[in-house]
C-alpha cells in the first residue's frame, strides 16, 4: 500500500469514528418523547412554570416530571424508555458536555429500558434504593 492509500484510509476511519461517537452524543442531547400519559401529569424546565404532559410531548435536559397520585407516563429516546407510576418524580439532569444520561430520582418506582452499549451511557441517582 503506498502512503497515499494510508493517509486516505487512516483520514477516513478517523472520520467515521468522529461520525459514529458524534451520533451516540447526539443521541444522548435529544428530548425524550411522552409515548403515554394517563392520569394528571406535570412537567417544568429548570423549576420554571408547571405543564400538563400530553401523548407526543418532548421533555428535555433540566426538565423535572411528576405524576399524580394515580397518573402514568412513559417516557422514550430511541430504544431506551423510562415508565414512571403513580406518585413519581424524576428531573433529567442538564447535560455536562459528556455522553451521560443523568436521571435524578426524588421519589416513586420507575421502570427503565435502557439500550446496551460498550461504554457507559445512563445512570439512575436516587436518595434511597430499594432493589426489589
Amino acid at each position: 500500500m503506498n502512503g497515499l492509500s494510508r493517509g486516505f484510509l487512516l483520514c477516513l476511519l478517523i472520520v467515521s469514528t468522529m461520525t459514529w461517537t458524534g451520533g451516540a452524543r447526539a443521541q444522548e442531547q435529544q428530548a425524550w418523547t411522552v409515548q403515554s400519559v394517563s392520569g394528571d401529569a406535570m412537567h417544568s424546565v429548570n423549576g420554571g412554570s408547571a405543564f400538563t404532559l400530553q401523548h407526543g410531548s418532548t421533555v428535555g435536559a433540566g426538565s423535572k416530571v411528576v405524576t399524580g397520585p394515580a397518573s402514568r407516563v412513559v417516557l422514550s429516546r430511541g430504544t431506551t424508555s423510562i415508565s414512571l407510576s403513580p406518585g413519581s418524580e424524576i428531573t433529567i439532569a442538564p447535560s455536562n458536555g459528556s455522553a451521560m444520561t443523568q436521571i435524578l430520582q426524588r421519589i416513586g418506582t420507575l421502570l427503565f429500558k435502557v439500550e446496551k452499549r460498550l461504554r457507559e451511557h445512563f445512570e439512575v441517582k436516587t436518595p434511597h434504593l430499594n432493589a426489589v
